[in-house]
């Protein structure tokens, strides 16, 4: 899975999709790069699947370790199609999973 996750490319498959004749709107696009990268840095930090799901639902207490929350969190004056609203969902993102180990995970989980 790990070596799945890492192989994801984003930018390749939505060139792929037009190639085939579908060109995706941004509606689309923007929330497949953000799980996408979401994916890739939660394998990156050892996260497990159920942590994933947890955040990825936005079940995770607090609030600021909802997915939802990182992205939109100090970035909702930007607009889905503006580049600085996925550079800065992808900078909450790596900075709230940069915590989430050293706050969610017991000692020697691994």
């Amino acid at each position: 899975m790990v070596n799945y996750v890492n192989g994801l490319d984003v930018e390749g498959d939505i060139l792929f999709l037009k190639a085939c004749g579908w060109d995706a709107p941004r509606e689309i696009t923007v929330p497949f790069m953000i799980y996408t990268y979401f994916l890739k840095k939660a394998v990156q930090h050892h996260l497990t699947i159920y942590d994933m799901a947890v955040i990825a639902l936005n079940h995770r207490k607090p609030p600021k370790y909802n997915l939802c929350k990182m992205v939109l969190e100090d970035n909702a004056e930007n607009s889905q199609e503006d580049e600085l609203f996925l550079r800065k969902a992808y900078e909450k993102i790596d900075s709230r999973l940069e915590e989430y180990p050293r706050l969610f995970f017991k000692k020697n989980r691994w």
